[in-house]
């Protein structure tokens, strides 16, 4: 396992554009966990934290999560780590393994690391927007990679997740295929066949925010294949210490992240689900005291699902596949009644992968679906804001659904729709964009 540290401020990964002295052949047994861990880690790690704090469903109580909270972050700062993590460690890894793979004819860890790279992608550009693709990973023959277009690099995820179950669905897998080095699937090639196709579901409805019929259609047949070929979640479990959750590192190292408002200035996740007596609420946060505080800090409970030094980083889940199909099912023209049976799966899928699923039936009996087409694609955005818990896709959801309706935390500014670019890439590439800010341009899915 891929050793972290729990700095946030320090590079711990080479400059995309300042990488050109990489080995000439690595094993493909030892690149894979490399990417996977390096994902998992972005995602589990920065992502998490930025997108959490934007949505609500965290609170940067000191030192950077407070400029988070106060949006106070530029090219300077903050977002160096997410894009050197992102670019230096994932993705040119997962292109090198993508170029050996194919040139042995390792059909598995191809269509892996195509799978990855998609993945990666889509996380990367619902961050930036237009980022450099196509004449990436050159190392020093292209130190000035040319920005892609956002739009266009999404018709490429596709690409590249067919091209993957292409290669996965091969008759001839390859000489070598991964086993236990695989630390998501464990090497299964129907699950990664499954995982890109929920990769495709996820593409199409964040296309759909203006009701594109066609992208909706899509996204539910993606999501229906998916389950149908035996999808089950995608996730980097921990075995802990030293190799532990980034989020049990971050708040145990850190502690600048508190999960309920200060000072009752705004509604927080832990807010709502505290005032609908949700039961998840102790399976989320650490509670003891909060209640009785005048001014209380709630943490993430470290013995539980998700602060755990093994607790998992998840990238898509049953319930998040179940949600696309609820909204899809709306969007595409669909009723309210047919919406109704995913979404109560997708809330179901959410409890019992907790260890409450006892509960689910009384909850969503409380919490119906709206009667109206707009009030329940509200209703859904909603609920998948409380069920996909530190997950960037969150970020992705509220920007899309206007779910839920959340105040933004400077009166003066709107919530963030976008990061801005790390001064390093402004200022070493010389085709990269200048005077982005945390609200423009807007992700071409986002307008």
């Amino acid at each position: 396992m891929l050793l972290f540290a729990t700095s946030c401020s320090k590079d711990f990964y080479t400059k995309v554009n300042n990488n050109p002295n990489q080995p000439t052949a690595v094993p493909p047994s030892t690149l894979l966990p490399g990417v996977e861990l390096a994902l998992a880690y972005a995602q589990g790690g920065d992502a998490e934290r930025y997108s959490s704090i934007f949505i609500q469903q965290g609170f940067g109580a000191a030192r950077e999560a407070s400029a988070y909270q106060n949006y106070q972050i530029t090219g300077s700062n903050l977002p160096e780590q997410l894009w050197d993590n992102m670019y230096a460690s994932d993705m040119e890894n997962a292109y090198t393994l993508m170029t050996e793979a194919n040139a042995s004819g390792y059909n598995q860890y191809a269509g892996i690391a195509s799978i990855l790279m998609a993945y990666s992608l889509q996380t990367t550009v619902d961050f930036w927007g237009n980022v450099p693709y196509s004449q990436a990973f050159k190392g020093a023959a292209n130190i000035n990679p040319a920005y892609d277009k956002d739009q266009d690099i999404y018709a490429n995820i596709i690409s590249l997740c067919n091209t993957g179950i292409a290669d996965l669905s091969n008759a001839s897998p390859g000489a070598l295929v991964p086993t236990t080095d695989d630390v998501i699937y464990g090497g299964s090639a129907s699950k990664w066949i499954a995982f890109a196709t929920a990769v495709k579901a996820r593409i199409y409805i964040h296309q759909t925010k203006h009701n594109n019929v066609v992208m909706a259609d899509s996204a539910l047949a993606c999501a229906k294949r998916a389950l149908a070929d035996g999808f089950s979640i995608a996730e980097v479990v921990y075995p802990g210490a030293p190799n532990s959750n980034p989020v049990y590192q971050f708040n145990t190292g850190w502690g600048d992240i508190t999960y309920v408002t200060s000072g009752g200035d705004h509604v927080t996740l832990y807010d709502t689900m505290l005032a609908k007596n949700d039961p998840r609420l102790t399976v989320y946060f650490d509670t003891v005291g909060a209640a009785a505080a005048s001014n209380p800090i709630v943490g993430i409970d470290p013995t539980t699902y998700y602060g755990a030094q093994t607790s998992p980083t998840e990238l898509i889940t049953m319930e998040e596949l179940d949600f696309i199909e609820a909204e899809a099912t709306l969007r595409s023209g669909g009723t309210v009644a047919g919406a109704a049976v995913f979404y109560a799966q997708a809330i179901n899928d959410n409890f019992t992968k907790l260890g409450i699923g006892t509960q689910a039936a009384a909850y969503i009996l409380a919490n119906p679906l709206a009667p109206t087409t707009a009030g329940a694609e509200y209703t859904i955005g909603k609920q998948e804001w409380i069920a996909l818990f530190m997950n960037p896709e969150e970020w992705s959801t509220w920007r899309r659904t206007g779910a839920p309706a959340l105040i933004s935390n400077v009166a003066s500014l709107s919530i963030p729709r976008r990061m801005v670019l790390p001064n390093s890439e402004i200022t070493e590439n010389a085709n990269a964009p200048q005077g982005e800010t945390l609200w423009s341009p807007v992700l071409f899915w986002d307008n």
